[in-house]
């Protein structure tokens, strides 16, 4: 059998309870080291929505602090504020507070009021496809289309969302209420570069964004509830062989292979005990071995060379 070496990268997933270890930000901006009435100086504006003279940093509203960020944007015209990051990491978070306010009339059906997310900064400014969630001109607040809850304008909310990029999903928090888990999204070619606050085109959109955070995810910890290691992957580097160890907690659950593209290669039914996959067949390069589901979930990556 022809040998194989499987170089295995660290990213373990545990969905449900569990310990998060943040490290230093990537992102903490709170807005409050700008001049009132200016463009933060760390940001970059895409487009001017109402004007750009109207985005700035204000004092009339804030989460916490002395300020947050303005974004006026108009039919069909959003106002969009981007932060370059320069670490991208495959799982990543975002935490914001957002207060959608708007005047007059809305012309732009199913157009959002606001929207933040991730994005390529070189491709689009204004993409679903890097996991963003909307505040739709409707009244509701959307992930992928699928709707999380509904809102009122004048009242903040904080949005807190994990991305897996290798798996093009999302998970979603409103108000630290978990509102949707592994909502799939069609992914865009390129991966994101950079943080997006979208003041909406649904309208005259008045939108304030304060306290984005963005953070690495590292795991650190399991769920004591759910019981520690029930699924171990363990990689077999003479062969190509994946070894997936379960205990009767995690029995009868999936062992799923996707590639890099996010596409499912294989699956197979978990027994209790040692389980091997065979993955000779599959071709060289960069695969997700994602097993289990809900709190007992873990995935790895594996490069067959």
């Amino acid at each position: 059998m022809k040998k194989n070496t499987f170089i295995l990268l660290a990213v373990f997933i545990l969905l449900g309870n569990r310990a998060i270890c943040q490290g230093s930000y990537l992102l903490d901006e709170d807005f409050d080291s700008y001049t009132v009435g200016t463009f933060p100086s760390s940001w970059v504006l895409q487009y001017p929505g109402y004007g750009s003279d109207l985005q700035v940093v204000t004092n009339s509203e804030f989460v916490s602090g002395t300020s947050s960020l303005k974004l006026e944007g108009k039919s069909n015209n959003s106002a969009n504020a981007e932060f370059m990051l320069t670490t991208k990491p495959d799982m990543v978070w975002l935490e914001v507070n957002v207060k959608i306010t708007y005047e007059g009339t809305t012309f732009m059906k199913n157009y959002p009021h606001a929207l933040v997310g991730f994005n390529n900064n070189y491709r689009s400014s204004f993409s679903n496809g890097y996991a963003c969630v909307s505040f739709l001109e409707s009244g509701s607040i959307v992930a992928a289309g699928t709707t999380l809850q509904s809102y009122n304008p004048n009242q903040w909310y904080k949005v807190k969302i994990k991305y897996n990029v290798p798996m093009s999903t999302m998970d979603v928090w409103i108000d630290d209420v978990q509102k949707g888990a592994n909502i799939a999204f069609t992914a865009n070619t390129s991966k994101y570069n950079a943080v997006l606050l979208h003041g909406g085109n649904a309208g005259h959109s008045i939108d304030y964004f304060d306290n984005v955070k963005v953070w690495e995810d590292t795991y650190t910890g399991i769920d004591k509830a759910h019981g520690e290691n029930s699924i171990q992957i363990i990689s077999n580097q003479a062969n190509s062989i994946i070894t997936i160890n379960c205990t009767s907690e995690a029995s009868e659950q999936l062992v799923s292979i996707y590639n890099i593209q996010g596409q499912l290669k294989m699956q197979q039914v978990l027994q209790e005990g040692i389980n091997d996959v065979d993955i000779a067949e599959l071709p060289k390069g960069l695969y997700v071995v994602k097993a289990g589901i809900k709190a007992s979930q873990i995935m790895q990556k594996i490069m067959k060379k």
